[in-house]
Parts: structure tokens; sequence; C-alpha cells
């Protein structure tokens, strides 16, 4: 069973080598349990975390396992909030469970892959799946960083194209791992227009 928290940090972080100390600012960290919490600020708890990045190979998750819990908490929060910004339902008629609900779920009126009713007073395996996932990848980018032009020079006679080399590069918001696990379940991405080209710019 798990509890409802509400972590208020306060932590003094001393780096000897550097001879300075970190102050990190409170934390509100109040999980939603599936009750429309009109203070929850994740979908998961990091004990809900930790255990499902132990299916990842340790080679792959570094950054999470050199996390603390503060750290944890941040890209659980981070990633709660760009799923509830970019993961929609454009198939479904569904609305929040509780008017005055802080997150985007609990939800009714969802169903699954296979026609059944997702329960509207608790919070999908899913949609933790998908945050857990999408704190995981912002802990080693920041996927909200604006993306680089593209094409950075055009001529005229005989005509001249000059890349911009990081443009291919530049990561989407939302990563393929989220991307798949919503799919399953009728989510869609807000702002994806299909094939992207990069745009040009005078040179």
């Amino acid at each position: 069973i798990l509890l409802h928290h509400s972590y208020h940090i306060h932590v003094l972080l001393s780096r000897c080598s550097a001879g300075m100390v970190e102050i990190r600012t409170p934390l509100s960290f109040v999980v939603e349990l599936g009750q429309g919490d009109p203070l929850s600020t994740s979908y998961v708890s990091v004990s809900e975390a930790d255990d499902y990045m132990d299916r990842v190979l340790d080679s792959y998750k570094t950054v999470w396992i050199e996390s603390d819990e503060y750290k944890k908490q941040q890209m659980l929060i981070w990633g709660t909030q760009l799923f509830d910004e970019y993961v929609y339902f454009p198939s479904s008629y569904s609305i929040r469970t509780y008017m005055r609900q802080a997150l985007q779920f609990p939800r009714a009126g969802l169903v699954d892959y296979d026609g059944y009713t997702i329960d509207h007073r608790s919070i999908p395996t899913f949609v933790k799946q998908a945050s857990i996932q999408m704190g995981f990848e912002l802990g080693k980018v920041d996927r909200t960083s604006e993306a680089t032009r593209g094409i950075v020079q055009a001529t005229v006679g005989p005509l001249s194209v000059t890349f911009d080399q990081n443009y291919s590069h530049s990561v989407r918001t939302i990563p393929r791992g989220v991307r798949s696990i919503v799919a399953r379940f009728g989510g869609a991405i807000r702002g994806d227009t299909g094939l992207k080209f990069p745009p040009l710019y005078r040179a």
C-alpha cells in the first residue's frame, strides 16, 4: 500500500573539495494516488520508480543510479509535468475525475487497447511507466531546449547549402520510449505533425 507522500526537503550538501555548501530549495513532492489531490506533483513515488528502473541494465541508467532521492524526485516531478503537457487522448471522451485535481490523471472515460475500461479512481500503470521513463530521459538531457536552425546558409547559382550539423541530432521533447507506452492506449503527442524538414533560412 502506498502512502500519501508530501516531502518538503531542505538539504544542505557539503562540497568538501570546493569548500562550498550547496543549499537545495524545499521541494514539494506529492504523489497522486487516484484521489484527485489538488497538491500532487508526481504520478509515482521514488520507490515505485526504483522498482521500474530495476529492469534496465545498470550500464544504461548511470544517471539514475548516481542520483540521490532529491534528484530522483526532481526528475519524476518534471517527467510528470511534461507528460501532462504533451500527452493527450484524441480518440476518447475522457475527463478528469475531480474538478480540483492538480494533474491530468485520474481520468474517467478511458479504455485500454483491449476495450476494457480503465479505473477512473487510480493512476494507470502505463501513466506511471511513461512518467518514470520521461523523468529518466530528462535526467540524461534537457529535452525541452530549443532545436537548432537546420540550414544555416544557402546560395543560388550554383546552388550551395550548408547544414547545421547539430540539427539532425536535436532531441524530441517526448522520447520514443514514452511514445510507445502511451500509443497502445490511444495516446498522442501535442505538436506532432508527421515528417518534419529542417527550415530554410536566408544566408
